[in-house]
């Protein structure tokens, strides 16, 4: 962050448990056990864990209790972020379609370029495609 002359925020954004039931049948189910402190505090001690090793000021590591869809534009706005930098989970099929796609609606929300990082133990379902120089020959027609 140095080299761009800016400062580097971290922002941990949690939902609280609600007692509901889960969205599919086999969807998260809420810990209606735990309690709202303790909530915050695995919150917090989350937002540690991913700032830990980076130069991120105490002032500048955001908790915040909430949707990511609306915590993510809300800070980026707020901080005036030029980069929004966040990690991903991926979703497929009707879960993708029912807990929505965090990524996406920030794009949309936010004016700030947007660097979206998988995790390093992400597997992906979509087989690999070969790398390097694709050739096409077509046949030269006269003409």
């Amino acid at each position: 962050m140095h080299a761009l002359r800016g400062e580097l925020h971290a922002l941990h954004a949690y939902f609280p448990a609600l007692p509901v039931a889960p969205t599919m049948p086999d969807g998260p189910m809420p810990d209606l056990s735990e309690s709202h402190e303790d909530l915050e505090r695995n919150a917090r001690r989350q937002l540690a864990r991913a700032v830990d090793g980076f130069d991120v000021k105490a002032s500048h590591c955001h908790l915040v209790e909430g949707r990511a869809n609306d915590a993510i534009p809300r800070a980026a706005k707020r901080e005036r972020s030029a980069i929004v930098a966040m990690g991903v989970v991926s979703r497929s099929g009707l879960k993708r379609f029912f807990i929505g796609n965090t990524a996406e609606f920030v794009m949309d929300a936010v004016t700030a370029d947007i660097l979206v990082v998988k995790s390093a133990d992400f597997t992906s379902r979509v087989p690999r495609a070969g790398r390097g120089v694709q050739i096409l020959s077509l046949p030269m027609l006269p003409g």
